[in-house]
């Protein structure tokens, strides 16, 4: 099942407090507010570097959001924005996580445990998609540097580290991070941490307890065809058949063009389980339309499979099965029908070659 990153699909990202400002650093505290003036003022003259740290943390934090939010803006605008446009946003958007990282790194250099500001370092490595293994290590050091009420950080947090142990195919890592989100009814992304963490017990062979997970997602996510496709997969792979493709009906009925499994922000582990996914999303289209050429492009998705993942894919028994059913479907469907040679060909009376949609209607069996 494909993870999903939390800007392109449901976590906007952390709410954020801004810091306290110090005296001795007016133009800081002219960004800041949240705490009373004289609290402010008396946390300032109380402790200056602190002050200056806290500033620059709060205000790497908010040009991390803005960029967040911009990219997300114009993901969802890519089809009508020019390329111009698109351009000078992207610039913006590097503009804005440059500054962050500047912001963030001030801070450490003053205070080098300080958790805004390793979280600020974290999430920018995140959106700049370096290698999972950087993410991994200034993901921890944020974690261990937070306050343990900083539920809402924490949770993106944990879903980064998520994600990145994921890409490392370190599953069982990747399952204590997700864990720790589901365990927080009120974390933010618990519903798309579900399905992941639903994906994570089934590369660990975990299928009942993924089919569970799948379940509690579909229920939060009703209207989400991710949570369908992979109750579908799971079904399948558990030789549920008719669950399957009840799960599957239902995922194509939300997301006819199958962009759930294609998206923006979707990947596989590893790379040919794409196929898996394609195919039993082919079959419900199948299903859905009728037509003997979508079946034959799930029967492509099938061989594509078994073909990259060769003898030691690990669900190749079930997508064995699947080819033989729809190789044997294909074979009916081509065979020519032999009229029986005691029938005599039947035709059409002249009132039912004049009757209209109505009447063929009405003399329809109900």
């Amino acid at each position: 099942m494909p993870d999903r990153s939390l800007v392109s699909r449901r976590i906007q990202g952390a709410l954020f407090a801004l810091a306290i400002s110090s005296a001795s650093a007016v133009a800081a505290a002219q960004d800041l507010q949240g705490a009373p003036l004289w609290i402010e003022r008396w946390t300032a003259a109380m402790d200056p570097r602190r002050a200056r740290v806290d500033a620059l943390a709060a205000r790497a934090e908010a040009s991390f959001e803005e960029a967040t939010v911009r990219t997300a803006e114009l993901r969802m605008s890519a089809r009508q924005a020019s390329s111009v446009f698109a351009f000078e946003e992207q610039r913006r958007i590097r503009a804005l996580l440059d500054a962050a990282v500047r912001d963030a790194r001030e801070a450490l250099a003053i205070a080098p445990s300080h958790g805004l500001a390793r979280y600020v370092v974290a999430r920018v490595r995140e959106q700049l998609d370096a290698p999972p293994a950087e993410i991994i290590a200034a993901t921890n050091a944020a974690l261990s540097s937070l306050a343990a009420d900083e539920r809402e950080r924490r949770a993106l947090l944990s879903f980064s580290l998520g994600v990145a142990h994921t890409r490392l195919e370190q599953h069982a890592l990747a399952r204590d991070a997700y864990e720790s989100i589901v365990d927080d009814p009120g974390a933010p992304g618990r519903s798309t941490a579900l399905c992941n963490l639903a994906e994570v017990h089934m590369y660990l062979g975990e299928v009942t307890r993924s089919l569970e997970r799948y379940r509690e997602c579909a229920r939060l996510m009703p209207t989400s065809a991710t949570a369908f496709w992979g109750l579908a997969v799971a079904h399948d792979r558990a030789a549920h058949d008719a669950d399957s493709r009840i799960a599957a009906d239902r995922a194509i009925s939300i997301d006819p063009d199958m962009r759930d499994i294609e998206g923006e922000g979707v990947f596989y582990v590893p790379a040919f389980e794409r196929h898996y996914y394609m195919a039993i999303a082919r079959e419900a289209q199948a299903r859905r339309l009728g037509e003997a050429s979508t079946l034959i492009n799930a029967l492509a998705s099938w061989r594509a499979y078994t073909r990259e993942g060769g003898p030691l894919a690990p669900w190749l028994d079930r997508a064995q099965a699947h080819m033989r059913s729809i190789e044997v479907e294909l074979s009916l469907r081509t065979r020519p029908q032999r009229p029986s040679s005691n029938a005599l060909p039947s035709r059409p009376s002249p009132r039912a070659l004049r009757a209209g949609p109505a009447q063929r209607a009405a003399s329809s069996p109900r």
